[in-house]
């Protein structure tokens, strides 16, 4: 059993951002310029289909692939932020939409969670097979930091697709990020997701409505005021799960970690209001031999905010020294 490698990363706040809350809504409310993507629609086995957005750079380029987090998409400030950063370094960049994220909503009633990576796993072969001998990196945000990881543990060909990952405030124990998000003002997050998933609920109580198994679930989800709750009566039941204990258990990735043969940092803030100490475990990195944990006092839930974009500089300084490990 090795000792667990942690760092603390230097990452100073602004004085009016040591609080996790402001500096979570800071970020996400900070100005980042719109990237120029290209779009490719990909058409998956099940009949379904999910948009991945490209920032081309040279032939020999790196490839950074990047997963955004909870109802995010590929228009995150944070996705857009480490776009320009790789962008800034001629990268290329590869900018995954989960099903039902890119502003259409997806054919089959199913669409992503914590540990949904079929789509993933398309995107990974089909960069292995068009752009063969490119360095390939991958960034994971919040519940994309949980699909990533997920897939570099359970994909046994993972070390020969891609080189080396960054997941930045990922929940490693999903049942202890949800019930701590579900609870005192941290419930306004959960309202704020809620908000956006309903509508999602609606549509596919459209799209199925003359399914009565669907339409139950649906008038129980659109009741629910919690984040498990939602979980316990859409999330898991649509995905084969049956219940939100069964999901959370067969998803959250801390005991999947020493499965992982990619080089890996978990970046988190030790005042992130979504994902609290006890679901980023340090002692679940005792026999990751190949995941590091680096965690600053200060920079909340996808924060850090800076007068410079420090989060995208620091995922893509990191990678950079990846890559130049390899030689």
């Amino acid at each position: 059993m090795k000792r667990p490698r942690t760092a603390d990363s230097p990452y100073r706040p602004p004085a009016w951002a040591r609080n996790g809350h402001v500096n979570t809504i800071a970020a996400y409310r900070a100005g980042v310029e719109p990237v120029q993507y290209r779009r490719e629609r990909f058409e998956t086995p099940d009949g379904d289909f999910f948009d991945v957005d490209h920032v081309d750079g040279p032939p020999d380029s790196p490839i950074l692939v990047v997963l955004h987090g909870l109802e995010g998409s590929s228009d995150a400030p944070y996705v857009r932020a480490v776009m320009q950063q790789a962008h800034s370094r001629d990268w290329t960049g590869v900018a995954i939409n989960n099903r039902s994220c890119s502003g259409e909503v997806n054919r089959r009633l199913t669409s992503y969670h914590a540990g949904f990576t079929d789509d993933l796993d398309q995107v990974f072969r089909a960069i292995a097979e068009r752009m063969p001998n490119r360095p390939v990196l991958a960034v994971g945000f919040s519940l994309g930091g949980s699909q990533i990881g997920n897939w570099l543990a359970r994909t046994t060909d993972a070390a020969e697709l891609v080189d080396g990952a960054v997941l930045v405030s990922v929940p490693l124990v999903l049942a202890a990020s949800c019930a701590h998000i579900d609870s005192g003002l941290r419930r306004l997050y959960a309202w704020r997701f809620l908000a956006t998933l309903r509508p999602k609920v609606k549509k596919k109580r459209r799209q199925f409505d003359g399914d009565g198994d669907v339409i139950d679930m649906a008038r129980r989800a659109l009741r629910v005021g919690t984040i498990r709750g939602f979980d316990h009566h859409w999330t898991a039941p649509v995905h084969g799960f049956g219940d939100a204990a069964t999901y959370y258990d067969v998803n959250h990735i801390a005991p999947r970690l020493a499965a992982i043969r990619v080089p890996t940092t978990v970046l988190h803030a030790l005042d992130d209001p979504f994902v609290p100490p006890d679901a980023v475990p340090r002692d679940a990195f005792s026999d990751a031999q190949h995941v590091d944990l680096h965690q600053t006092q200060h920079g909340g839930h996808v924060g850090w905010h800076h007068s410079d974009p420090w989060l995208s500089r620091w995922i893509v300084e990191r990678l950079q020294k990846r890559l130049s490990s390899r030689g």
